[in-house]
């Protein structure tokens, strides 16, 4: 189980990076959350001080949401979409961008803001989400982290049958262990662990449509293609 400082740091690298965190960055800034909280430090007023912090990488500067030329209203749509799977209403939009130019909210102090006023809807959501992200950090060994498969480990989880899916792809790959798949569909989707793809050129199963989506890049798959012929393979 989280414990609190878990929770809100969770709920923040979600909100500002669109992804669960990794088991070092979590294990960091908890650290330095509850080092706060001992002090005395209201947690909230604490992890509003240490987000800066959390923003002060190049993931967010050059490709995050810090990145030049990012627009506020680009920053607020993308918060909600990360914490709550939503688009923003455009009362709520307007409310953060008059909120930015009065009283020059960042978008570390934001994250904190949306979580803290999030109504009982939102906030169903992005337990779903911070249950994902948790999960993801507690099974994943910081070694077979990378940004891609920590994103995935969040996007789209808004229920409990996607959350489910989400665990079973961190379980996939943590484990290492992917599924054996034979071409029958224009479209695979591989699991995070080692799959292993087979199939049969221009039998109708393996044509020039077909698509094999693998969003983890640190696995160690497998793709057995039979052939009477040569053929060309396309984008990779």
């Amino acid at each position: 189980m989280a414990t609190s400082s878990e929770i809100k740091v969770t709920q923040a690298y979600i909100g500002l990076f669109g992804r669960a965190p990794d088991p070092d960055g979590l294990a960091y800034w908890v650290k330095q959350l509850d080092a706060e909280i001992a002090a005395g430090k209201d947690a909230d007023v604490a992890l509003k001080e240490l987000t800066a912090g959390m923003t002060a990488n190049t993931e967010w500067t050059v490709s995050g949401l810090g990145a030049t030329g990012t627009t506020n209203a680009t920053v607020i749509n993308t918060m909600y979409d990360n914490l709550f799977d939503r688009s923003p209403t455009a009362a709520e939009r307007d409310y953060w961008l008059q909120d930015i130019t009065d009283n020059g909210t960042t978008a570390s102090q934001m994250v904190v803001q949306l979580v803290q006023g999030a109504g009982a809807t939102d906030s169903a959501v992005l337990g779903y989400k911070q249950e994902a992200a948790s999960y993801y950090a507690a099974t994943v060994a910081q070694t077979d982290f990378n940004v891609t498969n920590a994103k995935n480990a969040v996007k789209d989880v808004n229920g409990p049958i996607s959350l489910d899916n989400s665990k079973d792809a961190t379980d996939a790959l943590a484990s290492g262990v992917g599924n054996s798949i034979t071409i029958g569909t224009d479209t695979i989707t591989m699991t995070m662990g080692d799959d292993t793809v087979t199939g049969t050129v221009a039998t109708g199963k393996y044509t020039s449509a077909t698509s094999i989506v693998d969003a983890n890049t640190a696995d160690q798959d497998t793709l057995t293609l039979t052939a009477k012929d040569d053929f060309n393979f396309g984008t990779t």
